[in-house]
């Protein structure tokens, strides 16, 4: 008896040990998920949310469900069309995935002729995150890409913008400008600055400047202004610009 009694009490204890493995076990899976940024596909197919696999037709929906690490946002589409606003304290990264060879992810606001004075991402005041956009082309039309007003930083990499007024960062954080082209040929009267900055800190490296038609002598490719405390232009090219358009 005495022995069956200390089989049932080490039986008791290996039950315990593993429900309490079983619990850490489970414990730790739930933190490491929770601290994982949220991994998103965004495609017109999906009809609706579908958070299991990650799935949702638009920006703006994956970017109402709370993540506390970040978003990883890939647009699969050739072209997308939406505009977002973007006020999270967290990262947000955004990506064109086009499996044409040599072709970006088309993303744009609206129409050809519709836009003006509006952005496709605007990052209110609120916002504390960094914020990165790469592999996208801005289709054609009369508004820009990004105006800043909030973010830690904002970083655009490996991306093509048409037209002027592409960016307006109007905030204390960090602009980075990598490895993109701004093309303003298929306008044919004069357009705002590729880039308009009034506060923070900017830095532009290895991007192309081609083909923009500016008014006035106070315009160009490149207006930073205000309390901009830096403005950093290394490894870029300037090509067939026009300045004093119509002066």
């Amino acid at each position: 008896m005495r022995y069956l009694l200390i089989l049932a009490l080490i039986a008791t204890a290996c039950s315990y040990d593993q429900l309490e493995i079983h619990k850490f076990s489970q414990d730790i899976s739930e933190l490491i998920q929770s601290n994982s940024p949220c991994i998103w596909q965004i495609s017109k197919s999906y009809a609706s949310i579908d958070v299991q696999s990650g799935k949702v037709p638009n920006i703006s929906l994956a970017l109402e469900q709370q993540c506390n690490e970040g978003y990883e946002i890939t647009l699969i589409d050739a072209e997308h069309i939406e505009t977002i606003t973007i006020s999270k304290t967290v990262l947000v990264q955004i990506s064109g995935q086009n499996t044409t060879s040599g072709k970006r992810m088309i993303i744009g606001g609206g129409s050809e002729n519709s836009g003006e004075g509006e952005y496709i991402i605007r990052t209110d005041s609120t916002s504390t995150g960094d914020i990165i956009v790469q592999n996208i082309e801005m289709r054609e039309w009369n508004g820009g890409l990004i105006r800043c007003d909030g973010g830690k930083s904002v970083t655009l990499r490996d991306s093509l913008f048409n037209g002027g007024g592409s960016i307006v960062h109007n905030t204390d954080g960090i602009l980075n400008i990598q490895s993109d082209e701004f093309i303003g040929e298929w306008i044919h009267v004069p357009i705002d600055p590729f880039i308009f900055a009034t506060k923070g800190s900017i830095n532009i490296y290895n991007s192309l400047f081609k083909k923009g038609s500016f008014k006035g002598d106070r315009n160009g490719c490149i207006v930073c202004c205000g309390t901009v405390t830096q403005c950093t232009i290394d490894e870029c090219e300037f090509i067939e610009n026009k300045f004093n358009v119509g002066s």
